[in-house]
């Protein structure tokens, strides 16, 4: 029996997901440290 693809495109999907989230958190972080070290 073959394996349905959609397994593996979901956690794919998931898995990009976090990473997303991850680097926007980084993002936010970076401007946040921007700032602080702006009005510093």
């Amino acid at each position: 029996m073959l394996q349905p693809p959609y397994k593996d495109s979901l956690t794919l999907l998931k898995v990009s997901e976090k990473w997303d989230l991850l680097s926007g958190l980084r993002f936010l972080l970076a401007l946040i440290v921007a700032a602080i070290r702006g009005k510093k």
